[in-house]
């Protein structure tokens, strides 16, 4: 069956006001909202005083991008320790306050590291060595002497030139330590390294080296020493033990 135009017309004519009044309202409903305006958007930068390595700058920018509109555009400037944004007077607002929170001085720890050593069960020393460093920061610290060791020799003659090679002796740290939990995550290498008495066998210029080293994560607790590890000398009654405290630095 055909209808025509005209009869179609009609039929909406005929439609009762409160139906053509339904449908005008639907079609009003599922309708896109307008964008809101928020206001004139500002250019401003903010400097980053405390957070300077680019993970934790990376970390604030995600946050201010996850915490304000759309419309807000936010861009780091890692090589000046600056955040660029364009936004409405609102989300800059929000932005100062949350740096204001984020953008803070990390808290510093004194670590501490205790040698003590003992023959026969009777201690003979104690040596303590203290580093101040901040969370996810990487501390190394030398002490000791440059011992030279003959490599080799150039040359046929009757003197040849010796080709000499500089070790370290003595104290070797490197330490990093993480707030984790109640405690602190600390993750270090301690390392004692001396020329022996004895010789090597292989001749004068070659000497022994004796080292001693401890490597590995540890959770201690604020104010608390906790024993790193414990070894023999080999070849004699000798002990060593190496402890560690970390305290908050005031």
């Amino acid at each position: 069956m055909k209808i025509s135009l005209a009869t179609t017309a009609l039929c909406v004519l005929l439609l009762p006001s409160g139906a053509a009044s339904a449908q005008s309202a639907v079609a009003t409903t599922n309708a896109p909202a307008p964008p809101q305006q928020t206001g004139p958007h500002i250019l401003r930068t903010f400097h980053l005083h405390y957070t300077d390595t680019q993970a934790d700058q990376n970390e604030i920018v995600t946050a201010i991008r996850n915490l304000s509109s759309p419309q807000l555009r936010v861009y780091l400037v890692p090589s000046r320790n600056e955040i660029a944004a364009n936004g409405s007077p609102e989300d800059l607002k929000m932005i100062e306050d949350l740096l204001a929170k984020l953008d803070v001085p990390h808290k510093l720890y004194r670590l501490t590291y205790t040698f003590t050593e003992s023959d026969g069960g009777k201690r003979i020393g104690v040596s303590r060595y203290a580093m101040t460093l901040a969370p996810g920061q990487r501390m190394q610290m030398k002490q000791g002497s440059r011992v030279p060791l003959v490599t080799g020799s150039v040359g046929h003659d009757a003197q040849p030139m010796k080709q000499t090679q500089y070790i370290d002796v003595g104290l070797n740290f490197d330490s990093e330590v993480e707030e984790y939990g109640a405690g602190i995550r600390l993750k270090s290498m301690v390392e004692q390294s001396s020329v022996a008495e004895e010789k090597s066998g292989m001749g004068p210029e070659d000497p022994v080296i004796r080292q001693t080293k401890v490597e590995g994560v540890s959770i201690l607790t604020e104010g608390k020493s906790m024993s790193l590890g414990e070894l023999d000398v080999v070849g004699s009654t000798r002990h060593m033990q190496v402890d560690a405290v970390i305290e908050a630095v005031k």
